[in-house]
């Protein structure tokens, strides 16, 4: 492991240092600031000092030499047994027939094929039948046509279909004596034209499963995720059901499309083009408020280099402010700790300057009507901060519900599902934002930041819904 200490004048500029000289995989282990005495003691100034390190990359495997050879004087081959020389069997000379005496002899020693009976005597072992039946006579006898079947369904693990009950034939009507009586014969034929059609159904039902255990429809994956069965109908109206294996493109462009029309999307975050953006998150405890913060404020400043500050107000949380203050120190962000809509008021002034102001609350119970009216209290001093409600999907739909009625008092504009990765599907997002007003604005995957976010849209949606629905495709 490669360590090594950084220095400069603020975190920023330690980081980039760090990532430049020992790459992208480097981590930090300590980080500290101290203000460093110039000349005589003055001019002194702030120094961001910081301990990372790289793990080594092992030195390429060299090739092993090749063995030595040892050279050993071989051993003399052991005597060759003495095979006993092979019995060549001569084959008999062909023996030429010079005259009609010498064929009939040799035509004594091969078989001779049975002369075919005379049609007097097939006609008289076989019982009368018109000239139609006796074209249909399989070329098998119903106890091997018996025998086959049974070895086909045992084959194909199908339980053997129950007999055909052979109706007797009908007597003909006294007034038709030019009907001709339905011979034993036919009747066979029919039972064994019923059998066959029964095993041609069932093997084409045998076929039919097979065919579909290599995909899973659309349909069934979006029930499996808990979907509700309306929306379920709406999906598939007027198009029908296709498989996500062999037809992904058109599962994905009718689930893309749907969701395009029946879910608002607000495309994440936008900057004002003049002027400060104050951004607040609330909700209820435990739904990842201060982790998405952090998130949010890591891709504006390192990707885009956006201006930014952050300000605290959940001051009930046991190390709340640690946690967001590791992030601010890292990220080189201010941090204010406000404890009352004045000190909120006091704080956006401060940061007027800023290109976007990242504000985390305290986690509100939406049973608690006290913490509820707090929380509009606190908001009511300034009514241009844009607000997200942030939900985790993990939440039961009917709470869910519940928590959008409740914080609806403090006006929020838009959500952001939390927690992707934690549950089994996206049933309870569709079924939520389905026919609600308010617009979704990010969706995080993981607890990684900045990565483990995502701004939402239709596409980012499907992405993730067929991903889930992969792991059940056979």
């Amino acid at each position: 492991m490669h360590i090594k200490v950084f220095k400069a004048g603020s975190m920023k500029e330690a980081m980039a240092a760090m990532k430049a000289e020992l790459g992208p995989n480097a981590v930090i282990l300590h980080s500290k600031k101290y203000k460093e005495s110039g000349l005589f003691g003055f001019r002194n100034r702030e120094i961001v000092e910081i301990t990372a390190a790289v793990e080594d990359t092992p030195p390429p495997a060299q090739p092993a030499p090749p063995p030595v050879r040892q050279i050993k004087k071989p051993a003399p081959p052991p005597p060759k047994p003495v095979e006993p020389a092979p019995v060549v069997q001569e084959e008999p000379a062909p023996v030429e027939i010079e005259s009609p005496s010498d064929a009939e002899i040799l035509n004594l020693h091969e078989e001779k094929p049975a002369p075919p009976k005379p049609v007097e005597q097939v006609t008289e072992t076989l019982p009368p039948a018109s000239n139609e039946s006796a074209t249909a006579m399989p070329e098998l006898t119903p106890e091997q046509f018996a025998q086959v079947k049974a070895m086909v369904l045992a084959q194909l693990q199908i339980p053997q279909p129950p007999p055909v009950e052979e109706k007797p034939p009908e007597p003909p009507p006294p007034s038709k004596s030019e009907a001709v009586t339905e011979t034993l014969e036919q009747s066979k034929i029919r039972r064994l034209e019923d059998e066959l059609a029964q095993m041609k159904a069932l093997l084409a039902g045998v076929l039919g499963k097979d065919s579909k255990k290599s995909g899973l429809s659309l349909h069934d994956a979006l029930k499996l995720q808990e979907i509700d069965e309306n929306i379920l109908s709406e999906i598939s109206a007027g198009v029908g059901d296709v498989f996500i294996d062999s037809q992904s493109n058109a599962a994905r462009w009718m689930f893309s499309s749907y969701l395009s029309e029946h879910i608002n999307f607000s495309d994440g975050i936008k900057l004002n083009r003049r002027g400060c953006k104050a951004i607040a998150l609330l909700g209820t405890t435990g739904v990842g408020k201060t982790t998405t913060l952090a998130k949010i404020a890591a891709k504006f400043v390192l990707e885009q280099n956006v201006t930014a500050a952050m300000i605290t107000a959940d001051t009930y949380r046991i190390s709340a402010v640690d946690q967001l203050r590791t992030y601010s120190d890292i990220l080189g962000l201010p941090l204010e700790v406000v404890y009352n809509p004045q000190e909120l008021t006091a704080a956006l002034e401060r940061h007027q300057n800023k290109d976007l102001i990242l504000i985390d609350t305290a986690g509100r119970s939406q049973h608690n009507d006290f913490q509820m009216q707090e929380l509009v209290d606190f908001f009511s001093a300034n009514p241009q901060i844009e607000k997200h409600l942030v939900i985790s999907s993990t939440t039961k739909l009917a709470d869910a519900k519940e928590i959008i009625k409740r914080f609806s008092a403090v006006e929020p504009e838009k959500i952001i599902i939390t927690k992707i990765d934690e549950t089994g599907g996206l049933g309870m997002v569709i079924n939520l934002l389905r026919d609600e007003k308010l617009a979704l604005s990010y969706v995080t995957t993981g607890q990684s930041v900045p990565d483990d976010i995502e701004i939402a849209s239709a596409d980012v949606l499907t992405n993730i819904f067929l991903k889930k629905a992969a792991e059940w495709v056979v």
